[in-house]
């Protein structure tokens, strides 16, 4: 099982600029006050950006988050964390590489945003 399946993400849209996805928020994510852990929150909006990310590779490409700029407004004890993610912009690397930039956002069901930020993804040559 991988960190993904871990954190039992969903997806709810995809697009080459835009994601969409949900995980669950119980104890098994929780700091030891209770609340939704700041690093799972980053997991899952550096989890949807690079699925956007992803889509957007070529064959033989693979995309690395690099670069994470993530400020909590909130958190919560239980329910659904939603996230949402859109190319904000593409950009070439001096080593030849693409960059993509992706705003984040992590929300409540009622719309309360948890975490927003961008994250950064390096398109990459797939050396496995």
């Amino acid at each position: 099982m991988n960190f993904i399946d871990r954190l039992n993400v969903n997806y709810t849209f995809k697009s080459k600029d835009r994601v969409e996805a949900f995980m669950p928020v119980d104890e098994s994510c929780h700091q030891p006050f209770g609340f939704l852990h700041g690093g799972a929150t980053i997991a899952l909006l550096e989890t949807v950006a690079s699925e956007g990310a992803w889509l957007n590779c070529d064959d033989g490409e693979i995309p690395f988050g690099v670069d994470v700029h993530v400020a909590h407004r909130s958190s919560m004890k239980s329910g659904r964390l939603l996230a949402e993610t859109t190319l904000a912009k593409e950009e070439p690397t001096s080593k030849g590489y693409r960059k993509q930039t992706w705003s984040v956002r992590a929300y409540r069901e009622d719309g309360t945003t948890v975490s927003e930020g961008e994250i950064i993804c390096l398109i990459v040559p797939d050396s496995r």
